[in-house]
């Protein structure tokens, strides 16, 4: 383990900047979902009449679902940590149209709205929330030893070559909750190699630790058996050491009143909503871990459909890298482990193992960041010169980016219009069996129409296509960008200045590290 060293935030600044542009440039701008129309709801109604019920009608046959609440009114069942930290990108999407900047606005059949320049500014939460996951992973790399290279290279990786890249581009909740956990542990390294002589750990970074994971919590219930190992870890250390016990006290009043006060958010948002500080929304849903751990497993790890091997190659090199990740700190290595595995496991057993008409293993994206750490290993021995693992990890990134371009440049709705007839079909042996079938893989399907895509779009980004109209929305070729989803010049102008800007920064990054290198 090691402390940070001059450079270090400077480098962890530009990754992040780099990559948020990235993801800005990137994104489609538009609601695609269910939740996140409902968690959008949930952040304009705060915004504009202090309240969190949403306008959606109660509807089985839309995948956009509230849940009626204990006063009668319309709730959405999802935790309140997103629609939180989007408020202030809601505000500069009302404020931009106050000054005239305007989008197309679109209404589904239930009248929820899709598309405008509110929704579009709100997306930018996420681009934000991503990039600072990507420094986020490079700060914990750089925790465990890592030089700023290994850790930059293992942070792009996870940034440029995983499923984390299409959830970015995303309102969902994901981003956040891989953001915040990511945090939590670092901040509890950091507060593991930074103890004050006495024996005591610096309490500053115990109190980011637990403030993180309560927006871990309050952003995704699930998220808190992920949570509860860092905690056991972080008690169990406190009552062995040998500190005095008001450093103890003070260590643990520092983790635990941050976590506490958003944990007390939840519970008043449960029972403002449902009467019971228990109640989340889901009902009987929340109960339902019916399906058979095994195959649960296999389907997040290796089906076409939704595997973490194909939604993100670089798994491989962390798997390939573990037992030396262990020799870099193992209590805290085998913390990450646990962590994961928590939400792993859950993940597996949850009857809707599958997370809907997605893009990738939905619900494993929050411990993505731990899950690929090991990796950082394997590029660490790749720049000491081993030759081989320079060949399996250009092998395993130039997959990942491959799977990155599939989920960028075709409309994600192709594949799931292929295989999904509804939220009813969740459930359908049809759907199930779609997620084994190699043809019916969303990179298959996408990889089907991604010649076409990548030309429009090279013609699109040079100026020598006219942007589509609204009613090309769906055709063909179209990439999944907001500049053509919206038929839009101000935002294609938006997406080439992002993309010159993060090459740019991408630049400076790469000068730096080399630059710094010897002090590594």
């Amino acid at each position: 383990m090691r402390s940070a060293r001059p450079g270090r935030a400077a480098a962890a600044a530009l990754l992040g900047l780099a990559f948020a542009l990235f993801y800005l440039a990137i994104g489609r701008g538009a609601l695609v979902f269910g939740d996140d129309v409902l968690m959008y709801q949930v952040t304009a109604a705060m915004r504009e009449r202090g309240e969190v019920r949403v306008s959606a009608p109660l509807s089985d046959a839309s995948p956009v679902r509230p849940v009626p609440g204990r006063d009668g009114g319309r709730y959405a069942k999802y935790g309140i940590g997103l629609s939180l930290v989007a408020i202030p990108f809601d505000a500069a999407g009302e404020w931009l149209e106050g000054r005239g900047f305007r989008l197309p606005e679109a209404q589904d059949a239930a009248g929820n709205l899709r598309t405008g320049a509110r929704i579009w500014a709100v997306h930018l939460t996420s681009a934000a929330i991503g990039g600072a996951t990507v420094a986020a992973l490079f700060l914990l790399a750089s925790a465990f030893g890592y030089s700023r290279g290994v850790a930059a290279a293992t942070a792009a990786a996870f940034g440029g070559a995983t499923v984390f890249a299409h959830s970015a581009t995303t309102f969902l909740s994901e981003p956040l909750s891989a953001l915040a956990i990511t945090v939590a542990l670092f901040a509890l390294v950091r507060a593991r190699t930074d103890a004050e002589p006495a024996g005591g750990p610096w309490t500053g970074w115990l109190a980011l630790s637990g403030c993180a994971a309560g927006l871990a919590f309050a952003t995704r219930a699930a998220n808190l058996v992920v949570v509860l190992p860092l905690a056991a870890v972080l008690a169990w250390e406190l009552a062995r050491s040998t500190a005095p016990d008001r450093r103890r006290l003070l260590a643990a009043l520092a983790w635990g009143v941050p976590f506490a006060g958003w944990a007390g958010a939840v519970a008043a948002y449960n029972f403002q909503r449902f009467g019971s500080v228990f109640e989340t929304g889901y009902g009987a849903e929340a109960g339902q871990f019916s399906q058979p751990l095994l195959a649960g497993l296999a389907g997040l790890l290796v089906s076409p459909g939704r595997g973490l091997l194909w939604f993100a190659p670089p798994v491989v090199l962390a798997v390939w890298g573990w037992r030396g990740f262990l020799n870099r700190g193992k209590a805290m290595a085998w913390l990450a482990l646990a962590m994961a595995a928590a939400l792993l496991l859950l993940a597996a057993k949850f009857y809707q193992w599958h997370g809907g008409g997605v893009w990738g293993p939905r619900l494993i994206v929050p411990v993505l960041p731990l899950l690929l750490l090991p990796a950082a290993e394997v590029l660490h021995r790749a720049a000491a010169g081993s030759a081989r693992h320079r060949w399996i990890a250009a092998a395993c990134l130039a997959a990942g980016v491959f799977g990155v371009a599939l989920a960028v440049l075709v409309p994600f709705e192709r594949a799931v219009q292929a295989v999904w007839r509804g939220p009813a079909d969740l459930d359908s042996p049809a759907f199930r069996a779609s997620l084994w079938s190699p043809p019916d893989s969303p990179l298959v399907v996408h990889a089907r129409a991604l010649p076409g895509a990548a030309r429009r779009t090279a013609r699109l980004l040079a100026g020598r296509e006219a942007l589509p109209g609204p009613a090309e929305k769906g055709s063909a070729g179209l990439p999944d960008l907001a500049f053509a989803r919206y038929g839009s010049h101000a935002l294609l102008e938006v997406t080439r200045l992002a993309m010159l800007a993060a090459a740019g920064l991408a630049g400076l990054l790469m000068w730096q590290l080399r630059a710094g290198g010897r002090a590594d």
